[in-house]
């Protein structure tokens, strides 16, 4: 393991962090560059066990999977009994390998467990070591949740909105500099397309001037849980202010994501909302390229959801449709970074 000095590096690296990805990112590659195992990983469960969200490292490849997350029979029984007896440390035996599990993160809901493989036994002093940098991630995890999170909805804030859509082209992977030169060329690395959408309620003042703003909250709230159930869990969902809400969603082609789009446009028409019955969104959505401002592509996503509410609403309208229609033009593209706001 590596000398203290660099222990304290490691932390003061990952505690610097204000984007939830990128701060788990930074832990895993912190204990690899620490210990140097196998292979490392933290895997999120839900209360039954089923697997949510795998975060893998090892020798050959660095990835994220939220769907397909093999884990074996072992480790499956692993799982149940640190849930069942609420066991924060257990080593399992597989083969010529130790696996390590340490549980991180539980929030009523599901739990993250950190999995390190290696050849040999961890000593106590690097077990002793692990559960202590695990321990400050985990206040750190905390802080940043009630920090980022819009107290009325529970969906992400502004404030967090405005961070992730600087790093969003920079969660997707490690940076290649963080590995042995012989392991670059093996790690994976497939090409993300992004999308930003922008959604609103159509007619919300209506509501809030008949029915009390205190409907209206409630009203929030259950648009909330339908973005949260029509969503994928790697979807960003964001409360943006008042009644108007960002998505920042991972689709291979237009077609997906217009279709993701509509299906929640739709959901929203079809749900009965008590006391108005019928509820309504518009939206607007534009592809997000890494090398145009963010400011420039929430400009874009605007400039079609005012479309969408102008013609007729509850609709969704693309940005690169109004400049087909030329009622909207792409600004030249320039690369950097703008403080939004």
């Amino acid at each position: 393991m590596s000398n203290p000095f660099r222990i304290i590096d490691h932390i003061a690296e990952f505690t610097s962090l204000r984007d939830l990805e990128l701060l788990e990112f930074s832990l895993l590659k912190s204990v690899y560059r620490m210990m140097q195992p196998y292979s490392i990983r933290f895997l999120k469960v839900d209360g039954q066990g089923i697997p949510l969200k795998s975060t893998e490292f090892d020798e050959r490849r660095h990835r994220v999977l939220y769907e397909d997350i093999w884990v074996g029979e072992e480790v499956q029984d692993v799982l149940q009994l640190m849930q069942d007896a609420d066991i924060q440390e257990y080593v399992l035996r597989k083969d010529e390998f130790f696996i390590n599990c340490f549980n991180v993160l539980h929030d009523g809901h599901s739990d993250t467990l950190l999995f390190i493989t290696t050849k040999k036994p961890l000593s106590k002093q690097e077990s002793y070591m692990v559960s202590g940098i695990l321990q400050i991630y985990s206040n750190f995890n905390h802080l940043l949740c009630d920090s980022q999170t819009d107290q009325l909805t529970g969906l992400a804030n502004r404030k967090t909105f405005e961070d992730a859509i600087k790093n969003i082209f920079k969660i997707k992977y490690i940076d290649d500099d963080d590995f042995p030169d012989d392991h670059r060329a093996k790690s994976e690395k497939t090409e993300a397309v992004y999308w930003i959408a922008m959604v609103d309620i159509d007619h919300f003042k209506r509501i809030n001037d008949t029915l009390g703003h205190l409907y209206g909250d409630e009203v929030l709230v259950l648009l909330a849980q339908l973005l949260k159930a029509s969503f994928r869990k790697q979807d960003l969902i964001f409360r943006f202010g008042g009644e108007e809400f960002v998505i920042i969603l991972r689709s291979e082609d237009r077609a997906s994501c217009e279709g993701i789009l509509e299906r929640f446009r739709s959901s929203v028409e079809s749900t009965d909302f008590p006391g108005i019955h019928t509820l309504t969104v518009s939206a607007g959505a534009a592809r997000m390229e890494p090398d145009t401002f963010h400011l420039t592509l929430i400009d874009y996503a605007d400039q079609a959801f005012y479309y969408s509410k102008n013609n007729g609403r509850n609709q969704v309208t693309f940005f690169d449709d109004l400049v087909a229609m030329n009622k909207a033009k792409v600004e030249p593209v320039e690369s950097g970074e703008i403080d939004l706001f």
